[in-house]
Order: structure tokens, then C-alpha cells, then sequence
């Protein structure tokens, strides 16, 4: 568009918009229109008030959509982060070591790596507005960084929906019985020599709950060989089939239905949590539980090994360095006080895995008060497979069909909420970086949920829960240490600190750019990280499965071609800058520093005078009053060429 809009009090300014109906449904306050040209005028030109309270100047400078309140992308980000981890892997982790000492370590690294973090995150991209490649317009020599969180996320999602459709499996079993009015729950009636439709050999050191994951949930064969995978489970193929098609409903208007969808799933789920931890505190055998939650043995701090898996455990939960809280976070106001958005979700997030780590002690209590084994034998017993312990537990319980309805159908809903979260990230990179497949005979959405849902089938055969501990391992794992380490150093050394918090103070601010706390910890975070994976490569060991067996050799080279697949977005995007920057005689120094297209989402409608004053970090009160001013005119006060618009990987044109 070529129009150059005025900023004269005479007239009043005209602007062609694009998506008039969408516009037409919003209250425009000071506007009015006259087929596609809309005047703003001149008595509300200068109000920031009316034009931030319509949200007009969201929808006019981001087409991609935004959130309308902060409620909104609170939910989002509480529906991101509490996923399958909160309800099985934290409680898991409890029981490995012990008793409550684990939430020691756990909370220190909430507070010295995972809040820090994920402010961290959500500043660099509520201030650019900014998916996971473009973010890194700060410091252009990394943007393969953003690749590499993609592909790593498209490698989990090959088998995250696979063990969250296992909880629907069980909440399907707990519905029926339910319905049926049957005495026991499935896992309980489950005879030892009939129990699912096919044979299988040494099962007397089995419990019936055990019996029926490998039977009739899984389908377990005799298989003596790692190249046959086994027959498919048609329980866990059909699951997977309605997971991947709910996902796909979730995300498939974009912002607009994943909204609709957070808003039902938080509510629902954190209802089913206080009702199942109000039944767990009342079970005869609770209080023996809550016992094993007292911390004892406090040397055991000095082990290596429960501060490193609480490392992974804060990083996992939060989704830190998955890219999703870089891409939900754009969509926010860039006043938005993302602070404390960021401490809320990180609370909620911690609630949810200590509530569910209560309910867990609490019915495995009873367990152990009813078959008068110790409690330390029924942990024992059950925290290889979670799910087998969690069905076994509930079986105990007055009324065990209704708590198993309510237990697997809000692990089904946390873990469905995690899944369309992350592919949202993920395809609203691919449309911003390629816009191309935004057009509307691409079914991106379905392509996208149909190639996931195919990669993900294998894993539904008899050897596929044995597979997922391979892709965890080295898809999943062990990369997402470097990348946060690669991530840290890009944001907190090569943009520099300083440089955040005078962002910090621009959105927020400037009592929210003095703080000392970040300081520290973002100063802290790359050296940690870097601690962590050198403790990693030199404690390297393998995965195994059931009873300690090694996987096979060719499982080893499977899982290192994984992880090629990870980092070679990020090392061949550095070789190919470096490269032809040394072609052109240009300097490495150059591709350190933040492009020209690098500015606060602020200042994207700001005159050329403005932005060069963000640029030479000159923001006293006058400049920021300067730049304030443009942005409440609406992005009016110079042409679109002025304001690089037009430019290649800029924000799409009014």
C-alpha cells in the first residue's frame, strides 16, 4: 500500500484495512468507516485509553491475532504447561527418591532456573511480537535455533499423544464400567489366564492390573526379535485416532479455537483435581502416605542425580526452551504485565505436580494398609509403569469406576491441552516464516495433524512403549538441555542483559527493568545449563527397558540420528552465516548483532526518529513519550515504506 497517512488535527486520517468483517464486529470507538476505509477522528487520535481498550490497534499493526485480556493467555499458558508430566512423571520422580526430600532440589530449580526462564521467554517475545525463528532476529546467527525447537517438538509429538490417549483408554474401560454397573473395574476382573484376546507367556509374577496394561491396553506379544515390532493395538491406533482429530479441532481456526478450548479444559481440570484431592485426604490409609512426604535422609542432597532430574523435571513441566511459550506470548498486549503472568503459571504449574504427587502418597497409603504390604514394596512394585500403579491404586478406592472416570479423563484433558498448544507453535511458525502455506488450499492444520498421527503409529504396536523410551531419550531429553543452553547464551550474553531489562522497562516499566533477582539468575543460566550437559555426557548411559535388558544396537544409532536431526538446523543455519558472511567480506560481528527488522512491537508504526532512538538505546522519558505517542495514533504518523513494512520477514502489511 502506498497511501501516506497524515497526522494533521485538520483532517481526519484514512487507512485501508483488510478482513472488513472481521473489523466490522469489533466496537470501534472512534472510528467510523465507509467501505474498506476507516477515519480515525480527530478528537480520539491521541486517546491511548479508547484505542487500547477496543483493541483496534492489535488488530490494524497484527494480523495474526492477539489476546484480548490477560486471563486469556494466562489460561493458555496454564493449559501448556500442565501437561502428562504434572500427573505421572512428577510423582514418579518423588517416589524414585524416596519422600518429599526431592521437592527440595525441585523447588530451588523453579526458582533459580524456571521462573527466570520463562520471564525470559516471554519478554523476548511479547516485546517483538515474534515466532520461534523470528525472535531471533535479536541475534541473526541463530535463528536455526527456532528450527531445531520444531523439530524437536514435531519428535515428542510422535509420542506424547500416544501416552496421553492411554489415559483415554483407561477412562473409556472406567466409563463403560460404569455404565455397565459392573463390580470391578476391568484391571480388577482380569483373570490371569483370559484376560485380552491374545496369549502371553510367564505371567505368574504379574498383578491383574499389570496384566491388563500388557494385554489389553498394549497388547504385548512374545516377540524374540527387535526387528518384528509386533501387531498394532487396535485399543491404542483407534485412541490415537480420536486424540489426533480432537487436537486438530483445537487448533484448526488458529488463536481463535484454541481459546474456546483452554477455557473449557482448565476449569474442568482443576475441578477434577480438588475433587480427587479431597477423596484421596479422607482414605483410611492416607495419613500413612503423607507420612513418606516428610523429608528425611538429607544427605542424599549431595547426589548429583536428584538435582539433575530435577532439572529435567522444572524444564519439562514448563515447556521451557519447546518454543510454545514463545509463541503464546506474542500474541500479548505489549504492556502486558508479563511478570506476573509469568510467577502466576509458574505456581499453578508447581500446584498441580504437588497435589497430584498428594493424591498419589495418599491412595498408594491405602494400598499399602489394605494388602499389608510396606509401602516402600508398593512403590517399588508400581513406578515403572505409572499407569498400572494409578489404575491399581484407584481400584481400592469406594466407588472405583466413578474416581477412575474422573482421574484418567483429566489426564486425558491436561495432556490433550499440552498437545494442541505445542502444534499451534509450531504452525504458526511455519505460516509467518512461509507464507505460502497460509493460503487457504493448504489445509496446513490437517496435513500437519495427519503426518504426526502417521509418525506416531508405529509406537501403537506391541514394541512401541518400548520405542517411546528410545525417542524420549535422545529426541527429547538430552537436546533440550542444549538447546536451553544455546538459547540462554543467545538471549542473556549476545543481546546482552541490559538490553532486556531497558526492553523490560519500555513494556513494563521501570521498576520492572531494575530487578536484581534477574540479574542474577539470567547472568547464571547459560554456566548452569553448561554444567548440567557436561554431567550428562560424562554420567552417559543408554536407556533400557523391562528388568534392566539394554536396547538393541541399532535402537543406539537410531537414537543418535535423532538427535543429528535436532541440531543440524541450528549448526548448519551458523555454518551458512558464517559462511557467506566471509563470502561477502562482511563481519562476524554482524551476525551477533540484532538486524535492522529488530524492534519492539512498540515501535513497529513509529517514525524513523523513534526507532533509531530504540536502536542507539537512547529511552529517556522524552523518547519513550515520542514513541508512545505514534503508537496511540494507530501507526499513522509516516508512510509504510518509511517504517519497513514492505520489507522482507517484516510483519504483514495493512
Amino acid at each position: 500500500m502506498n497511501s501516506v497517512c497524515s497526522t494533521s488535527n485538520e483532517h481526519p486520517v484514512k487507512m485501508k484495512v483488510p478482513h472488513l468483517k472481521r473489523l466490522k464486529r469489533l466496537s470501534l470507538g472512534g472510528f467510523s468507516h465507509s467501505g474498506s476505509v476507516f477515519m480515525l477522528n480527530n478528537e480520539d487520535r491521541g486517546s491511548h485509553e479508547t484505542l487500547e481498550g477496543i483493541g483496534i490497534l492489535e488488530y490494524l499493526t497484527e494480523s495474526r491475532g492477539f489476546w484480548k485480556s490477560r486471563t486469556e493467555f494466562i489460561f493458555a499458558g496454564i493449559a501448556y504447561c500442565v501437561g502428562v508430566g504434572n500427573i505421572w512423571r512428577f510423582p514418579q520422580k518423588v517416589l524414585i527418591h524416596g519422600d518429599g526430600l526431592y521437592l527440595i532440589p525441585y523447588l530451588v530449580m523453579l526458582a533459580v532456573l524456571g521462573l527466570p526462564m520463562v520471564y525470559l521467554e516471554t519478554t523476548m517475545a511479547q516485546f517483538s511480537k515474534s515466532n520461534l525463528v523470528n525472535v531471533w532476529r535479536c541475534c541473526p546467527i541463530l535463528k536455526g535455533v527456532g528450527i531445531s525447537m520444531m523439530t524437536m517438538c514435531t519428535l515428542m509429538h510422535t509420542f506424547y499423544p500416544v501416552i496421553v490417549t492411554y489415559g483415554l483408554i483407561y477412562a473409556a474401560y472406567s466409563v463403560s464400567s460404569l455404565l455397565t454397573q459392573a463390580d470391578d473395574l476391568p484391571w480388577v476382573a482380569c483373570p490371569g489366564d483370559s484376560c485380552g484376546p491374545r496369549a502371553f507367556l510367564n505371567i505368574t509374577n504379574q498383578s491383574r492390573a499389570e496384566l491388563f496394561w500388557e494385554k489389553s491396553v498394549i497388547m504385548r506379544e512374545d516377540l524374540t526379535t527387535w526387528t518384528d515390532l509386533g501387531s498394532f493395538s487396535l485399543p491404542v491406533a483407534v485412541g490415537l485416532v480420536l486424540t489426533w482429530f480432537m487436537v486438530f479441532f483445537s487448533v484448526r481456526n488458529g488463536l481463535e479455537s484454541t481459546k474456546k478450548t483452554v477455557f473449557f479444559i482448565v476449569p474442568m481440570t482443576s475441578i477434577l483435581l480438588v475433587t480427587l484431592l479431597i477423596r484421596a485426604l479422607t482414605l483410611p490409609g492416607a495419613s500413612i502416605g503423607l507420612q513418606m512426604l516428610i523429608p528425611s535422609h538429607f544427605e542424599k542432597l549431595a547426589d548429583q542425580a536428584i538435582w539433575k532430574d530435577a532439572t529435567d523435571q522444572v524444564m519439562f513441566s514448563l515447556g521451557i526452551a519447546y518454543g510454545g511459550i514463545i509463541v503464546l506470548s506474542s500474541y500479548n498486549s505489549f504492556h502486558n504485565s508479563t511478570h506476573q503472568d509469568c510467577v502466576l503459571i509458574c505456581l499453578v504449574d508447581t500446584g498441580v505436580s504437588l497435589i497430584t504427587t498428594v493424591i498419589m502418597y495418599c491412595v498408594m497409603g491405602t494400598y499399602a494398609l489394605e494388602t499389608g504390604t510396606t509401602f516402600g514394596e508398593t512403590v517399588k512394585k508400581n513406578s515403572g509403569t505409572p499407569f498400572v500403579a494409578f489404575s491399581e491404586a484407584l481400584s481400592r478406592m469406594v466407588f472405583p469406576a466413578v474416581w477412575s472416570v474422573l482421574f484418567f479423563t483429566m489426564l486425558f484433558l491436561v495432556g490433550l491441552a499440552s498437545s494442541f498448544q505445542t502444534v499451534l507453535a509450531n504452525l504458526t511458525t511455519l505460516k509467518e516464516c512461509w507464507p505460502s502455506l497460509n493460503h487457504p488450499k493448504v489445509p496446513l492444520t490437517a496435513i500437519a495433524c495427519t503426518g504426526l498421527f502417521l509418525l506416531g503409529l508405529p509406537l501403537t504396536t506391541s514394541r512401541g512403549s518400548n520405542l517411546v523410551g528410545v525417542i524420549d531419550f535422545y529426541g527429547v531429553g538430552f537436546p533440550i538441555l542444549v538447546l536451553a543452553f544455546i538459547e540462554t547464551m543467545g538471549f542473556c550474553y549476545i543481546y546482552g542483559i541490559p538490553n532486556i531489562l531497558s526492553d523490560i522497562r519500555m513494556m513494563e516499566g521501570d521498576k520492572a527493568g531494575d530487578s536484581l533477582y534477574y540479574r542474577i539468575t539470567w547472568f547464571f543460566l547459560p554456566i548452569y545449563c553448561l554444567v548440567v550437559i557436561v554431567l550428562y555426557i560424562v554420567n552417559w548411559k543408554h536407556p533400557v527397558f523391562e528388568q534392566d535388558q539394554e536396547y538393541p544396537q541399532w535402537t543406539v544409532w537410531f537414537g543418535f540420528s535423532v538427535l543429528f536431526l535436532t541440531f543440524s538446523p541450528t549448526v548448519g543455519w551458523i555454518m551458512w552465516v558464517v559462511g557467506s558472511t566471509l563470502v561477502k567480506g562482511g563481519s562476524l560481528r554482524d551476525t551477533l548483532r540484532p538486524e535492522g527488522t529488530w524492534s519492539p512491537a512498540l515501535g513497529r508504526g513509529c517514525c524513523d526518529g523513534c526507532l533509531a532512538n530504540y536502536r542507539l538505546r537512547k529511552l529517556d522519558l522524552e523518547s519513550l513519550s515520542n514513541m508512545d505517542l505514534c503508537r496511540q495514533r494507530g501507526a499513522l504518523c509516516v508512510s509504510l515504506e518509511q517504517t519497513g513494512f514492505d520489507q522482507p520477514n517484516s510483519l504483514p502489511s495493512l
